[in-house]
């Protein structure tokens, strides 16, 4: 079967199926990085073929973490093409790339936060990190947060999530949840003005009030995502629970928070020793 009905119909299925952000970024993956070399093939590919499909990709000028989504993309088609088109392939499969290394996250503790947020003049801005530090929502779960998902008793609803113009249903479905905030973060919702609660605010504006203020405060540059990396951090280190942390931050279980933060959990491996000392001072020998 030739590649371009293979890629029309995974399209037509992709915007019947998935979110329309969702769309949008598979989209281009397709129609820039594969289709230039797909199109007029037959599927399935070749090994040759497909390994000289992996050597253009590799050649390209992007991220090696964007090259293994072209190439997962690509696998996308492949199990299209065999799921809902019929098509057989019984050859051994091309290895794709590596999951590169995980980035390294920038940790404000809460005295460097505080530090920031001294940086800070206007009312909706401070509110805006501080829900992203004291609660752990996604930057997206805050810009979509409006009037009616303040319930009282410091408890927020997060059911949507803001993304690339246009407001649509959480990440996930463990997304959608209700969590309680600290009052004074809660208090500084309620005191915002209008329906949708963070109107106006881009993301450029807040990087580059997010830049700003580092830079005087003297702290390692962050990015506004790190935000919530803090948040979950400040809460591993504080001994609570990974079931209630995945809960409050939207996990679908818990291996995506020991996966992602482990690496930060030395704090922890001190604690651990510390008890095996004194556990060894006690019984030992």
């Amino acid at each position: 079967m030739k590649y371009s009905e293979i890629e029309a119909s995974y399209l037509k299925l992709a915007k019947a199926s998935n979110k329309k952000s969702t769309y949008k970024s598979q989209e281009p993956r397709i129609r820039i990085h594969l289709r230039p070399f797909l199109k007029g093939l037959e599927m399935p590919l070749t090994s040759e073929q497909e390994i000289e499909l992996k050597a253009q990709i590799n050649e390209k000028d992007i991220s090696p973490q964007y090259k293994r989504t072209i190439w997962i993309m690509y696998s996308q088609l492949v199990n299209h093409a065999r799921n809902a088109m019929g098509i057989e392939n019984s050859r051994v499969k091309i290895k794709g790339f590596r999951r590169p290394p995980r980035n390294i996250y920038t940790i404000w503790d809460f005295r460097q936060y505080g530090k920031f947020r001294e940086q800070l003049k206007d009312k909706t801005e401070t509110a805006f990190f501080d829900l992203l530090y004291f609660g752990g929502l996604r930057r997206g779960e805050a810009m979509a947060l409006t009037r009616p998902d303040l319930l009282g008793k410091d408890k927020i609803a997060i059911t949507k999530t803001f993304s690339k113009g246009e407001t649509t249903a959480t990440k996930t479905r463990a997304g959608t949840r209700i969590i309680k905030l600290p009052k004074d973060v809660y208090r500084e919702l309620e005191e915002l003005e209008g329906f949708k609660l963070f109107q106006g605010l881009s993301y450029s504006s807040l990087k580059r009030r997010l830049d700003g203020g580092a830079e005087r405060a003297g702290l390692p540059r962050a990015r506004i995502h790190d935000l919530r990396h803090s948040h979950i951090t400040m809460l591993l280190y504080a001994g609570m629970t990974p079931q209630g942390i995945a809960h409050r931050v939207g996990h679908e279980d818990t291996n995506t928070l020991f996966n992602t933060y482990a690496g930060y959990l030395t704090k922890e491996d001190e604690t651990i020793c510390k008890y095996l000392d004194r556990k060894i001072e006690k019984h030992g020998s």
